[in-house]
C-alpha cells in the first residue's frame, strides 16, 4: 500500500473518533437549541409552536445589548492586550537570556513540586 494513502487512512482513523465526540457535545446542542427556540417549552409537557418570537423577544431585550457589547469589550482587549503581551514574551522567551531561566523556573517549579510532595 501507499505511503500517502496509508497516512491519509489513519488520520482519518484518528479524526472519526474525535469528530463524533465533538457532534455529540458541541453540534448536537447547538441544533437542539436553535429548534427549541422555535417553541415555547418550560422542558415538562407539550411545546407550542411559537415561530420567532422568542428570537424577537430576545433582539428587543436591553440586557441582552448589554451583555453583546460586554462581550465584544472582552474580546477587543483580549486581541490588542493578550496577544501583544504573549508575543513579547515568546520572543524574550526563545532568547536564551536570564528572563527565560527565571520564567522557565518560575512556570515549571510549582508543577514539578505539586507532583513531588503529592507523593
Amino acid at each position: 500500500m501507499d505511503t500517502a494513502l496509508r497516512k491519509r487512512r489513519f488520520l482519518c482513523a484518528a479524526l472519526i473518533p474525535t469528530m463524533l465526540v465533538y457532534s455529540l457535545f458541541v453540534i448536537v446542542p447547538i441544533i437542539w437549541s436553535i429548534y427549541y427556540g422555535f417553541f415555547n417549552w418550560k422542558g415538562i409537557g407539550d411545546a407550542t409552536f411559537i415561530g420567532m418570537a422568542n428570537y424577537i423577544e430576545v433582539l428587543q431585550d436591553s440586557i441582552f445589548w448589554l451583555s453583546l457589547k460586554n462581550n465584544l469589550i472582552i474580546v477587543g482587549a483580549s486581541v490588542f492586550f493578550q496577544v501583544p503581551i504573549a508575543l513579547v514574551l515568546a520572543l524574550l522567551l526563545t532568547r536564551t537570556t536570564w528572563f527565560q531561566k527565571f520564567v522557565r523556573t518560575s512556570v515549571f517549579m510549582p508543577m514539578v513540586l505539586s507532583s513531588l510532595l503529592s507523593g
